[in-house]
């Protein structure tokens, strides 16, 4: 992995409207509680490559009205 993100209890990661949100070679994780993940909002994109999300509530949650490309990942 090239990056190391320690995420807060509780803390979600939003990918608004009209934004593009690359991701490659992540790991997101938390050492207390659980944190809610990513969630892309309608019209929002992501790219979620060789990563890793652990320890989320939900690791990726999207509406299918929009794009998302998740390739070589795990959760």
């Amino acid at each position: 992995m090239n990056a190391e993100f320690l995420v807060a209890p509780n803390v979600k990661i939003n990918v608004l409207p009209n934004v593009l949100l690359t991701v490659s070679n992540t790991h997101f994780y938390t050492c207390a509680d659980m944190w809610k993940g990513i969630e892309v909002q309608p019209n929002g994109r992501l790219n979620l490559t060789r990563s890793n999300i652990e320890d989320a509530m939900t690791a990726v949650k999207w509406n299918f009205r929009f794009l998302i490309v998740i390739f070589i990942s795990s959760f």
